[in-house]
């Protein structure tokens, strides 16, 4: 009787295993036209500049960034800089996806800013940060790696933790 549940134990996980790995292989998550995976960050000097990458599919081959100073008002979209993003393709066993990056520079320190990212007609949502103030005073940011597992079930609690 033992040996008949360790050979159907086996047997079941033989069949499970390889689709299981099939799933992991599988690109849940394929790029699109609207830009996704948008990480802000800085590379410079965080009071006056701040660094963005996203990704998209391999049929945006141009992107900007547009930003401005943060404003209640409808009449924002008068005041946009617009920043052409530098584009690299990568290809990995799930895909091919092009990488943007730019950087928002001549940015005034303690401010808030919002900004997007696209293509010209494929955009994020707007996002908003706030640059360091002066050199020498504190500045506080949140970091956060990438999760990879366990998403809605445990990296939300983080989420909603760091932002409260």
């Amino acid at each position: 009787m033992k040996s008949l549940v360790l050979f159907k134990s086996l047997l079941f996980c033989y069949l499970l295993i390889p689709c299981i790995l099939q799933a992991q292989d599988a690109d849940l998550y394929p790029p699109g036209k609207v830009p996704d995976r948008i990480i802000l960050t800085w590379s410079q000097d965080p009071a006056h500049s701040q660094s963005v990458t996203w990704r998209t599919s391999t049929q945006v081959r141009e992107a900007w960034g547009e930003i401005t100073l943060a404003d209640p008002s409808p009449d924002f979209p008068n005041r946009i800089d617009t920043v052409r993003a530098h584009t690299e393709t990568l290809t990995t066993d799930l895909n091919e996806a092009n990488f943007h990056s730019l950087t928002f520079s001549d940015l005034k320190p303690g401010k808030l800013y919002m900004y997007r990212v696209g293509d010209g007609k494929f955009y994020s949502e707007w996002f908003q940060f706030t640059t360091a103030k002066k050199k020498g005073e504190g500045y506080t940011f949140l970091y956060f790696g990438d999760a990879q597992n366990d998403l809605k079930s445990m990296w939300s609690r983080v989420i909603r933790q760091g932002y409260s």
